[in-house]
């Protein structure tokens, strides 16, 4: 349970980020959590570091202000350098801060979850907490240092948290059973031997009759699809007096600074947690657009023939859909903002008059997404499609 500097330090941080936050993005949110609750578990869909950020600011301001919200965060989050990779403006000071107490303060509870793959930098700092400076060779493959930059085979494990090294380490993903022996038998023996421990420590904060947040995926999805739910959800399902829902959706076509929208509310059908999951999702224009770009394969066309589209896919939503309400209330002005943005984003170019997509799909804000344009678009199917076994459910 946290002591009353705990609570008072969570409400105290978190409205000292909440202006940054407030003004670096754009967030809107609808709906709270009730003011009298017990164990309550909270889940969250999760697609970008927003996720655990924004909402869970927003509900801690919400209050009551004298109980903390406790989530699980990846152990990831307790080695040194994940402020530096979240903050890159300050990467000089913070490649070797260990934010572990600030984590624990803020409520943060660790948790495995990556179980087959890490960054490079990751297993590397593994292995130097463990056996010191090490050879880089004697560690990963030729394969997997060329990957990184061939250069690197005369470093150490140590010298990847430099600053030529850091952030190529951190961005390459790496399996663990590429690890050369002993390391990688070292670290899948102390990644299984975490998992119980972790578990049973949530369990613990949970019965302490406060509320948990929770992404039960475990990871961000990479294609707009919601992944599977993981074994910690239904771990902590059982004890928990109520489930809430965080349906978080982005509209990132729109407007410079990314646009986050989130609702809060209580399961749609408490019986099926993944379809409640997906279908109160707010309903924007970047996946309206998105959609019928993708799924017609369009590669030209003129703003009004997307407006078109765009109120035509607005007006056959499922019952029960929510839509963003500026989309709702001016769907012309966001589909023509959501061009815009395309145009921004290199993914459009204008040319005589018409609009022609270009091979570049991606988004800096989401740097595992390959095809931002499909993966509004199978966030999108996939509301709808929940939407509608909703609907079907009622009738």
């Amino acid at each position: 349970m946290a002591s009353r500097f705990g609570v008072c330090f969570q409400t105290f941080i978190t409205a000292i980020i909440r202006p940054y936050y407030w003004t670096a993005y754009r967030v809107r949110s609808f709906g709270r959590l009730p003011w009298r609750r017990g164990s309550m578990l909270v889940l969250c869909n999760h697609q970008h570091d927003l996720d655990t950020t924004v909402t869970i600011i927003q509900m801690q301001l919400q209050g009551p202000w004298n109980k903390p919200i406790y989530s699980a965060g990846s152990r990831r989050m307790f080695e040194p350098g994940f402020m530096a990779v979240r903050l890159p403006w300050l990467r000089s000071w913070l490649r070797h801060a260990d934010a572990t107490p600030l984590f624990h303060a803020l409520g943060i509870v660790p948790i495995e979850n990556e179980l087959r793959t890490r960054s490079l930098a990751s297993l590397a700092w593994w292995v130097y907490a463990r056996h010191g400076e090490v050879p880089l060779t004697d560690v990963f493959p030729a394969d997997v240092i060329a990957q990184l930059d061939p250069q690197a085979a005369t470093t150490t494990v140590g010298q990847l948290f430099g600053r030529k090294w850091f952030k190529p380490a951190q961005d390459l993903r790496v399996s663990i059973k590429a690890l050369r022996e002993p390391y990688r038998g070292e670290i899948i023996a102390q990644t299984r031997e975490h998992l119980e421990p972790d578990y049973t420590r949530l369990e613990q904060v949970l019965q302490q009759k406060i509320t948990m947040f929770l992404t039960p995926e475990g990871r961000y999805s990479q294609d707009g699809r919601m992944s599977r739910l993981r074994t910690a959800l239904m771990r902590l399902r059982p004890l928990a007096d109520e489930v809430y829902l965080l349906a978080v959706s982005y509209d990132v076509f729109v407007g410079k600074r990314l646009s986050c929208l989130f609702r809060i509310l209580a399961p749609p059908d408490p019986d099926d947690i993944e379809t409640s999951m997906r279908a109160p999702r707010p309903i924007t224009v970047s996946q309206l657009l998105g959609a019928w770009i993708f799924e017609n394969g369009c590669t030209s066309f003129t703003p009004e023939q997307a407006v078109a589209a765009v109120r035509c896919r607005l007006d056959a939503l499922p019952p029960g859909a929510f839509v963003d309400p500026e989309l709702r209330a001016t769907p012309e002005r966001m589909a023509r903002a959501a061009l815009d943005g395309l145009v921004r984003l290199g993914t459009l170019e204008e040319r005589s008059g018409e609009l022609h997509v270009t091979t570049q799909r991606r988004h800096p804000q989401f740097p595992l997404v390959d095809d931002m344009v499909g993966y509004q678009s199978r966030f999108f199917s996939e509301t709808v499609a929940a939407l509608e076994l909703l609907a079907g459910r009622r009738t």
